[in-house]
């Protein structure tokens, strides 16, 4: 699942992970066993393995498809490729990445697939929005994303937790078809069966979010490690936090925030990874060296990042 590299590097990061993920799966076999006995414990655990092996078999390109993804070639972006190409010999993948443009205004790149067929989806607004330090932080980010199959663990925390859903409503139905024969005292359920029927789908949802969280503080840091630039992650993150907040309208017409717990949240918060980003500029030595030629070179060929070609390829009436 993960990868001996990444183990020996972060061992807490990966038992941490590896805690969250086991008690979903426990989780999950524990709400079987008390619906089925043995034949539920069955179930869950081939459902479990099924989600292992077939949680990679879903092509990229068809998953870009669906969101009206658009393949960029070189002479479209130049810079873009430059730096998957050069991040993805660092992060030593097998493959480079396909790079996709999405025809929207909003904020957003993620990554799909697996390493060795994986895409990158970046956004119109982003392109527009960030500069080059900017970018390549978070294409680093999305490519450590790739090259410690945090996507495979995703998806195999996604199918539990569906499960565990699935259970539990199964469950809560046999309960309700049985109620007359439990209020006349001819049945009987233990009260651990009920309390597992209510609260797995809730206990499983909030380890699945803290699987996530995890895995976007170590995307940070291994970005950091292929960049040297810690700062510029920070960078990016910020303005795509204002960005999404509103901008400059949300100045002068504040918008009301919805505060939401930490333990509920898919990404940690915005601050926390800044400050976290800050404190590892200390200890790095500056940016790329590799990175600085790439960008002092697209610098002087290319001043406009969202290059007039791209920009044409990519009307409004495309958008």
């Amino acid at each position: 699942m993960f990868r001996i590299k990444y183990i020996q590097r972060k061992p807490g990061s990966f038992l941490r992970t590896l805690l969250y993920l086991s008690a979903m799966v426990l989780l999950m076999a524990a709400l079987g066993w008390s619906l089925a006995g043995i034949g539920g414990l069955i179930v869950a655990v081939v459902f479990f393995s099924l989600s292992v092996l077939l949680s990679q078999q879903v092509p990229v390109d068809m998953i870009m498809r669906f969101y009206r993804g658009q393949k960029l070639q070189y002479a479209q972006h130049p810079f873009l490729f430059s730096v998957v190409t050069e991040l993805s010999k660092k992060a030593e993948l097998k493959k480079m990445p396909k790079l996709f443009y999405l025809p929207s205004g909003a904020i957003n790149a993620f990554a799909a697939g697996r390493p060795s067929d994986a895409a990158i989806a970046i956004t119109g607004g982003l392109l527009q929005s960030l500069n080059q330090r900017e970018l390549a932080g978070v294409i680093a980010h999305e490519i450590s994303h790739l090259k410690n199959d945090d996507l495979k663990v995703s998806r195999i925390a996604a199918f539990v937790h569906r499960l565990t859903r699935m259970f539990a409503f199964f469950g809560q139905l046999m309960l309700f078809i049985n109620l007359p024969l439990l209020l006349m005292g001819e049945e009987t359920i233990p009260w651990m069966t009920i309390l597992l029927l209510i609260f797995a789908p809730t206990i499983s949802v909030i380890f699945q979010l803290a699987i996530s969280r995890n895995r976007e503080f170590d995307a940070d840091e291994e970005a950091v490690t292929m960049t040297g630039d810690p700062l510029g992650l920070a960078s990016a993150l910020q303005k795509i936090d204002f960005i999404n907040r509103g901008g400059l309208t949300a100045l002068f017409r504040p918008l009301r925030e919805v505060k939401v717990p930490n333990w509920l949240r898919t990404h940690p918060k915005t601050e926390e990874r800044v400050k976290r980003l800050k404190n590892m500029a200390s200890n790095q030595q500056g940016l790329d060296a590799e990175l600085e030629e790439l960008f002092q070179y697209h610098q002087k060929h290319k001043p406009n990042l969202f290059s007039r070609f791209f920009q044409s390829y990519f009307r409004n009436d495309r958008l």
